[in-house]
């Protein structure tokens, strides 16, 4: 019957969503108040109370039988009884930073994302310098549905939360392509909270033709759980933070990481071989796994490759699958002009400082990689770019780039890859 249990082998995670919006406006906290889990981990993220790495949950979304005001309720732990609750989704929450100064963490957050939540502080204009980039990420993603949240509407009086409701209206409904929705929200009164859990149900779903492509992931994070003083033998592998974008993977499976280990002197690398020994989340383990939500992957590689994220940007497939790594890339870029901020009455213009030049730095993007690279060659359309880190990448395929403008990376457009020169094996 309906209220029966549900296999616990769907309960994976399927979807995974990304927060945008400049930094306070309350991202966390809407995680927090959706999860019951602080995503800020680290000394430095509690003191300074803002997002430095790249957060992470996920909760399971319940709908009450019957006809209620608060029908969707969320919670992260174990499903034992449905009784009075159908079990509708279970989501992953990406906490990306809203600081200007951490680009790249956000594109890196966003690049596995299938679905965006966008918050603008109700108490303020929603026109500044961050939203503005995270509005330049959102174009340059492939992610077309968005749920955009006005917070702190306790701290703003109606008259001045309806006012910002018509700029975003008219503005984000300016950009072509896109599904938007809008809903109010704050922490202290969480009655908000159903219908907005009821159109992420509704507006997000996970595609079941993933599953029978080709496996491809994305190492988003990399830990070492060792902890201090742990005995020699009983020293653990790496761990590895993924989201599988397509295909399914198991126990004991064999993989490759590229590039894995790089010799700068030579121009070499040398790919990693692993399996997987465990793979789980944040309350299941699994023997086999789909496309969808956060995944964390025990394996046998040293705990020296992948503590403190140092296997971020590799890419993970079936060994022998995996594209080329490059050591110089051809690409085709377009500036997005349309969409550069100006501090001056809060306008979008043309700029003088929105083009590229010869022998200057750019940072391009590419899923949850960031590698610095210089400008040798340039062409009306193209680019010949030197890369400082090797890439792992497909062709064709569409990238972002930065560039320095003011000491801060600021996005200047997005690129497609056409050809390049590839590093040698080990």
């Amino acid at each position: 019957n309906n209220h029966s249990v549900i296999p616990v082998v769907i309960f994976q995670p399927t979807i995974s969503l990304g927060t945008l919006g400049n930094v306070s406006h309350g991202k966390t906290t809407f995680i927090y108040s959706v999860t019951g889990i602080r995503t800020n981990k680290f000394k430095n993220e509690l003191l300074q109370n803002i997002t430095v790495k790249l957060g992470y949950c996920d909760c399971f979304i319940l709908k009450r039988h019957g006809n209620f005001l608060s029908s969707y309720i969320t919670t992260n732990k174990s499903l034992n009884v449905t009784k009075y609750y159908l079990f509708t989704n279970r989501i992953s929450f990406i906490d990306c930073p809203g600081h200007d100064l951490l680009l790249s963490t956000m594109l890196g957050g966003i690049s596995v994302a299938n679905g965006v939540l966008f918050f603008i502080d109700s108490s303020s204009y929603f026109q500044k310098k961050q939203t503005f980039e995270h509005i330049k990420a959102l174009v340059l993603s492939p992610i077309k549905k968005v749920v955009i949240i006005q917070t702190k509407i306790d701290l703003a009086d109606t008259n001045k939360i309806m006012y910002q409701y018509i700029q975003l209206k008219n503005f984000f409904y300016s950009l072509k392509g896109f599904r938007f929705q809008f809903f109010p929200f704050s922490f202290l009164l969480p009655l908000h909270l159903s219908p907005i859990l009821k159109k992420i149900c509704k507006l997000f779903n996970n595609s079941m033709e993933r599953r029978y492509k080709e496996f491809d992931t994305v190492i988003i994070r990399s830990f070492n759980i060792n902890k201090p003083g742990r005995n020699t033998r009983d020293i653990l592998g790496g761990v590895i933070g993924v989201c599988i974008i397509s295909g399914n993977i198991s126990i004991n499976k064999n993989i490759e990481i590229r590039p894995g280990i790089v010799n700068y002197e030579k121009l070499t690398y040398k790919p990693i071989i692993t399996k997987f020994s465990n793979i789980s989340d944040m309350v299941y383990k699994y023997n086999s796994v789909i496309p969808g939500g956060l995944l964390s992957l025990k394996t046998n590689i040293s705990y020296q490759y992948s503590k403190g994220d140092l296997l971020v940007g590799n890419t993970m497939g079936c060994i022998g699958n995996l594209p080329h790594v490059y050591g110089y890339l051809k690409i085709k870029y377009k500036i997005l002009q349309k969409l550069y901020y100006s501090e001056n009455r809060h306008i979008i213009h043309h700029s003088n400082e929105l083009t590229v030049t010869k022998n200057e730095i750019l940072l391009i993007h590419y899923n949850s990689t960031s590698a610095n690279c210089l400008v040798i060659k340039k062409s009306k359309s193209a680019i010949l770019l030197k890369l400082y880190t090797p890439l792992c990448c497909n062709m064709n395929k569409k990238i972002a780039i930065s560039k320095l403008i003011n000491n801060k990376w600021n996005l200047l457009g997005w690129a497609v890859t056409n050809s390049g020169i590839t590093l040698e094996q080990e």
